[in-house]
């Protein structure tokens, strides 16, 4: 069951990642990507790596 899990949630960070450089960004103002800054594009990335660990540690915590 987590395997399957994992690889999902993989895609589905990515899908998200992606609707947020293409599609939120430029309705914020920002240009597409946020103008893709190179130093933000790991940043951005990060930051949804560690988003997604840190609530799969809290809903595995609390389904125990």
């Amino acid at each position: 069951m987590g395997r399957l899990e994992s690889g999902c949630g993989a895609n589905r960070a990515g899908a998200r990642l992606t609707v947020y450089w293409f599609v939120v960004l430029p309705l914020k103002g920002s240009g597409i990507g946020g103008g893709f800054h190179p130093a933000m594009v790991p940043i951005h990335i990060g930051f949804h790596v560690v988003f997604g660990i840190g609530t799969a540690i809290i809903f595995r915590a609390l389904a125990r």
